[in-house]
C-alpha cells in the first residue's frame, strides 16, 4: 500500500471512531469496517448476472484455484480489486468491488482450521454483523467468508422471490432486488453456489440481527426449513445449548426446529424464505419453495443488538466483551475444528 492510500486509509479509521492501532493488529478485520457499501434506495435496481455474473464467476473460480496473477487480470475484468492481507499469522485472499461498492467482498483463507463459509447478507442492515462476520472468520478459522455489498434497501425494486418484509420502512411488502437473502440473481449467491460446490461438505454460517421487543430471547436458530426436532441435538440445537449455559438462562436462545421452545417468547425469524439456506437444504426453485427437510449444511442465527452492539464496540478488544463472542464461542465447540490447519 502506497503512502497516500495508507494515509487516506487510517484517516477513513479514524473518522469512522476506528483507533488507528487497530489498523496494525487488525488488518483484514479494520479493512470489512471500512468498506464503503450501496446505501438505502440509493439505485433503481440491482446489477443481475446476466450484466455481472460470468466476469465474477471467472474471477472466484481462478482465486480459488490459488492463482494470484490470474486472479488480479480476472478481478480488473469484474470491475473488482485483489489485496493479500495477513492477519494473526494467517493469509486472507480479499476481493472487493471498489468502484460500485454494490458487489460482495470475498474472503477467502490460505490455511483454514474449520470446513466453514460464514455469510452477511445483511452487514449494514443488521448492524455490525460485517463486523462480526470478519471475526467469525478468523476466530473460527473458516474458509471463506461472503459479505453482502449494498444495503439490503439499496434499490428500489422489488425481487420476485417468496416472502414479505416491513424492513425498508415502506409497509409490508417483496423483498428487495438487493437484499441478497431473498434474491438469487446475485453475485452474492453465486459466490455462495460457488464455494459450496467447491467444499461440498462446508457448513454455511449466516449472520443476521433483529431487535428485541417483548421477547425473552436474544439467539433465534434454525435451519431454515419446515423440519421440527423434539429436544433438538443437530447444530441448532448444539449451538442454541451452548448460548444457553453461557447465559445460564434458557430462555436466552431458542431452535426454530424444536417444538418444545415453542413454550418461550420469541421472534418467529425462522428464514424460511432464505434463497441461500432453501439451496443447501436441496431445493429447487430457491426462489419460490421452502425447505421441508434439512441437510445440516446450513444455520441461520438471528442476534439481539444487545450482542451486536458488543460487538461494534468491542470489536478491536474482544477477548475482553465475553458477551460479544457467546455465539462464535459456540458455533466452535458445536462445529469440528478438522481441517490440516488444525494440526
Amino acid at each position: 500500500m502506497s503512502f497516500l492510500r495508507k494515509t487516506v486509509w487510517l484517516l477513513g479509521l479514524a473518522l469512522a471512531g476506528i483507533p488507528a492501532h487497530a489498523a496494525d493488529h487488525l488488518p483484514l478485520t479494520a479493512f470489512i469496517v471500512d468498506l464503503d457499501h450501496a446505501s438505502k434506495n440509493s439505485m433503481r435496481a440491482m446489477p443481475g448476472l446476466q450484466q455481472t455474473g460470468l466476469a465474477f464467476t471467472a474471477m472466484l473460480d481462478t482465486a480459488v484455484n490459488g492463482d494470484i496473477e490470474m486472479t488480479r487480470q480476472a478481478a480488473e475484468a469484474a470491475g473488482y480489486r485483489v489485496r493479500s492481507i495477513t492477519q494473526a499469522g494467517r493469509d486472507y485472499l480479499v476481493l472487493f468491488d471498489l468502484l460500485q461498492s454494490v458487489g460482495p467482498t470475498i474472503v477467502l483463507a490460505k490455511a483454514p482450521q474449520r470446513d466453514l463459509i460464514i455469510e452477511a447478507p445483511h452487514g449494514i442492515a443488521d448492524r455490525a454483523t460485517d463486523i462480526q462476520s470478519a471475526i467469525a472468520l478468523t476466530r473460527l478459522g473458516a474458509r471463506a467468508l461472503i459479505l453482502a455489498g449494498a444495503h439490503r434497501c439499496a434499490s428500489r425494486s422489488e425481487s420476485s422471490c417468496s416472502g414479505r418484509t416491513r424492513i425498508c420502512g415502506d409497509g409490508r411488502n417483496p423483498y428487495r432486488t438487493s437484499d441478497t437473502a431473498h434474491n438469487p440473481d446475485t453475485r452474492f449467491h453465486t459466490a455462495h453456489l460457488i464455494l459450496t460446490d467447491v467444499w461440498p461438505k462446508a457448513v454455511v454460517v449466516q449472520l443476521h440481527g433483529f431487535g428485541v421487543k417483548n421477547t425473552d430471547a436474544w439467539v433465534v436458530l434454525s435451519d431454515t426449513s419446515h423440519d421440527r426436532r423434539s429436544g433438538d441435538t443437530e447444530l441448532t440445537g448444539q449451538v442454541r445449548d451452548g448460548i444457553r449455559a453461557w447465559f445460564r438462562k434458557t430462555e436466552r436462545a431458542v431452535s426454530c426446529q424444536d417444538p418444545e421452545d415453542d413454550r418461550i417468547s420469541y421472534r418467529k425469524l425462522c428464514a424460511r424464505t432464505n434463497v441461500q439456506g432453501r439451496d443447501l437444504n436441496g431445493v429447487e426453485d430457491t426462489c419460490h419453495d421452502s425447505a421441508e427437510t434439512a441437510t445440516g449444511r446450513f444455520l441461520h442465527v438471528e442476534q439481539a443488538w444487545e450482542i451486536r452492539r458488543e460487538v461494534r464496540e468491542n470489536w478491536q478488544a474482544i477477548d475482553d466483551a465475553p458477551l460479544a463472542t457467546v455465539v462464535l464461542d459456540s458455533l466452535s465447540a458445536a462445529i469440528p475444528c478438522t481441517l490440516s490447519a488444525c494440526r
